[in-house]
């Protein structure tokens, strides 16, 4: 019974993590940058690359994907 529940644990955090790998994924393969959909038109350049700065949207592929995991991980 203990196997069962440890390996029926262990698939339960694997689908949890392949969703949040999905969803990240998804969301930055989206051809609009996230800034569009949260200001209008008319925002200075400067105003949304220091947004993009703060929500950490500035460096690799991997390092916000690494970011992202770890916010995954203080949320839960």
């Amino acid at each position: 019974m203990r196997a069962y529940i440890a390996r029926r644990l262990l698939q339960a955090a694997l689908v949890v993590f392949g969703v949040i790998t999905l969803m990240f994924f998804v969301f930055r393969f989206m051809p609009a940058d996230p800034t569009t959909m949260l200001v209008e038109g008319g925002m200075p350049e400067e105003a949304r690359l220091a947004l993009l700065e703060r929500w950490g949207l500035t460096g690799s592929l991997w390092e916000q994907y690494w970011r992202y995991l770890v916010n995954m991980a203080l949320v839960c």
